[in-house]
């Protein structure tokens, strides 16, 4: 069996950006040559809030509408590498995978598509203009 594509889906958890926090998760995926999708960690997200005595309003974070570049940018930094300043956590990947009993290795992985997907309580919060452009696939070097 062999990789041929990988990809996350963002969930929004819980609270509401529009108001004082909320909380996100990540979950990576692969697709397998035989058609599965194959879940490689659920374990990664991100809160965004505010304290309200800190503020006389909420901070930019709040003050622009939820964009795609917003939310790529976001996904990106949860999935960063804790020390190795790679532009993914491609080697946590590859061990992930190994331990599924499929060999890969960091610069195949890095080869592959990269679709990024949103659940629907994400899409209903993107205009729609924006949401219509999920799943998207993305380039991780590209991202700052």
């Amino acid at each position: 069996m062999e990789i041929e594509r990988l990809g996350v889906v963002c969930t929004w958890r819980s609270g509401d950006p529009k108001e004082t926090s909320a909380s996100f998760g990540v979950e990576e995926f692969a697709f397998t040559s035989d058609g599965n999708r194959l879940s490689l960690h659920f374990d990664r997200g991100w809160t965004a809030g505010i304290l309200h005595s800190q503020y006389a309003k909420p901070p930019p974070y709040w003050d622009r509408p939820i964009t795609v570049q917003h939310i790529i940018s976001d996904i990106h930094s949860t999935l960063l590498p804790e020390d190795d300043g790679d532009n993914h956590d491609w080697l946590r990947l590859v061990d992930i995978l190994e331990s599924k009993g499929i060999t890969v290795t960091r610069d195949e992985l890095y080869a592959l598509p990269y679709t990024v997907e949103l659940s629907p309580n994400l899409l209903e919060m993107l205009p729609q203009d924006e949401a219509e452009r999920f799943p998207l696939e993305v380039d991780w070097a590209s991202i700052e």
